[in-house]
C-alpha cells in the first residue's frame, strides 16, 4: 500500500470517528428536567440531612421514585424525565411535620423549591 493510500485510509477513519468535527460524535440528546431546592428550619437556617423523596406519577399510577438527603447547605437536586405526569416532592425530618409539594415540568425545565419545615405539634 502506498503512503498516499495509507494516508487516505487514516484520514477517512479519522473523519468518521468524529474527531474532525471537534469530537462531537454524540448520541441523541435525552430530554430531562431538574427538580432542585433548599430546605430550611422554621428559624430560617438551612436544614442538612433532611430526607427528600420525589415520586413520578402518570395517569394516577406511580412510575418511579428517587430518594436523597439534603447536603450541608440544605440543598437537593434530582434529574428526572421531562414527561407528562406529576412529580411529588416529599420532605421528612425527625421532629418536623412532613411536607409535600407538587411539580410539573416541561422539556429541559428546572423547578426551584424553597421549603420551610415546621416542628410537629406537641402531643399531649
Amino acid at each position: 500500500m502506498s503512503v498516499a493510500a495509507l494516508a487516505g485510509v487514516l484520514l477517512g477513519a479519522w473523519a468518521e470517528s468524529g474527531w474532525a468535527a471537534g469530537n462531537k460524535k454524540e448520541k441523541a440528546a435525552e430530554n430531562f428536567g431538574v427538580i432542585a431546592g433548599t430546605v430550611f428550619r422554621e428559624t430560617g437556617f438551612s436544614f442538612a440531612g433532611v430526607e427528600i423523596v420525589v415520586v413520578w406519577e402518570l395517569d394516577g399510577k406511580k412510575k418511579k421514585d428517587w430518594k436523597a438527603r439534603t447536603d450541608a447547605r440544605g440543598e437537593f437536586a434530582f434529574r428526572v424525565p421531562a414527561a407528562v405526569g406529576k412529580y411529588t416532592v416529599r420532605v421528612k425530618a425527625d421532629g418536623y411535620a412532613d411536607t409535600e409539594r407538587s411539580v410539573e415540568l416541561g422539556l429541559d425545565e428546572r423547578k426551584e423549591l424553597s421549603i420551610q419545615m415546621q416542628p410537629e405539634a406537641v402531643k399531649k
